[in-house]
């Protein structure tokens, strides 16, 4: 069902939640859906729920919302396998964590939380630590400094898109919520996170 304009979204993060260092906090979030009320998937034209905004600000950002069949077919991965992605980061975000609980509060009548998968595994960081004396060859570095999860995904969603199909970006991320956030992203995105040893991530282009 479409989702209506929203009324008494939390104003103060840290009334629902603690939003933590470089966290999104749930007022953020909630302000972005109820901007996009009523809007229509770009990529189908069906209406969109209040989850379905939240899980496309997860997988796409700040850009015209889409269903989850459509953020799976711009992002070539399958539609089970995007659901199960969205719904393990939305379960290991606490900011979006909130703003979902809080939508399905609003919305008790939305299905779609039911018709997503309700548990994903936990993608895990390898513990090894690579030989910095051999380093995966790759295309491109960033140094992200401690950016956190509200600040790091845009700018590196810049870095994946200036790579060619198969190369690999090696990102230094030095936030804390990085073993997390980062193997979260490359499963909604597509892209492949071929080893991760905090604070250095290397991660191969999805083929387009």
């Amino acid at each position: 069902m479409p989702l209506e304009k929203l009324e008494n979204f939390p104003e103060d993060p840290q009334a629902e939640t603690d939003s933590g260092a470089g966290m999104e906090n749930p007022a953020t979030l909630l302000a972005w859906v109820n901007q996009h009320a009523n809007s229509l998937c770009a990529g189908c034209g069906v209406s969109l729920c209040g989850h379905q905004l939240l899980h496309s600000r997860a997988a796409a950002g700040a850009v015209p919302p889409r269903c989850l069949k459509c953020l799976a077919m711009s992002l070539k991965v399958p539609a089970l396998q995007m659901g199960q992605n969205l719904t393990g980061y939305v379960a290991r975000r606490d900011c979006y964590r909130a703003a979902w609980d809080w939508l399905t509060a609003a919305e008790p009548d939305c299905n779609y939380p039911n018709l997503v998968v309700q548990s994903c595994a936990k993608p895990e960081v390898s513990g090894a630590k690579p030989d910095l004396n051999q380093d995966p060859e790759h295309a491109a570095e960033w140094d992200s400094g401690s950016l956190g999860c509200g600040d790091l995904l845009l700018p590196l969603r810049g870095k994946m898109r200036a790579l060619n199909a198969g190369q690999i970006l090696k990102l230094i991320a030095r936030d804390a919520s990085a073993p997390q956030d980062i193997p979260a992203w490359c499963g909604v995105t597509g892209h492949q996170l071929i080893l991760g040893a905090h604070p250095s991530y290397w991660i191969r282009r999805r083929n387009d």
